[in-house]
């Protein structure tokens, strides 16, 4: 600070300097990323499009209804770990769909695995065409205080949230593109 002969240095004691990656994995510090590999998911014949006829969507495939489901159950093994570990915290998941048509077969889907609509968030542009500017504001309210609520647990998008999009409870993404 200062300038000239009153020129000093001020260091920041909030500055840590070699602390290991792991050791801030164990203290929980930092996210780590983990890609569920299962040999039994692998082995699949996956189609991850959605299922269409004459170019209309007509349902899921069995890939993506298989990607959900483990998308789902990791889900669930989270809040179980949250609960014991920071019962605040409330792990989400993000859906990427390939385009919005595809959207409502995944709401429906995951309302016939038992979600309710106050679990479920479907963010895309189509959604912002058919509500008004207000309605819309409260979409958005809603889903940048995420981190802050129990629901919703999962966020159906079609990569509208992306850069700028900073939820630190989303733990599970389900790319079905």
């Amino acid at each position: 600070t200062g300038s000239g002969l009153k020129r000093s240095l001020h260091y920041f004691p909030h500055i840590i300097v070699n602390f290991e990656l792991v050791e801030a994995i164990k203290l929980g510090l930092v996210k780590t990323v983990a890609i569920d590999k299962r040999k039994e998911v692998a082995a699949l014949p996956l189609e991850f499009k959605a299922e269409r006829e004459s170019g209309d969507v007509k349902g899921l495939s069995d890939g993506q209804r298989v990607m959900l489901r483990a998308g789902f159950t990791k889900l669930r093994r989270l809040e179980e770990g949250f609960c014991s570990v920071h019962p605040p915290k409330h792990p989400k998941m993000l859906v990427v769909c390939e385009d919005t048509t595809v959207v409502p077969h995944v709401i429906a889907f995951l309302k016939q695995e038992g979600y309710a609509d106050d679990e479920l968030m479907e963010i895309h542009s189509t959604k912002k065409g058919d509500i008004g500017e207000e309605e819309w504001k409260k979409i958005k309210q809603r889903l940048f205080e995420v981190d802050n609520h129990a629901t919703p647990k999962i966020m159906v998008s079609v990569l509208m949230l992306r850069e700028g999009f900073d939820v630190n409870n989303i733990c599970v993404i389900v790319p079905l593109r």
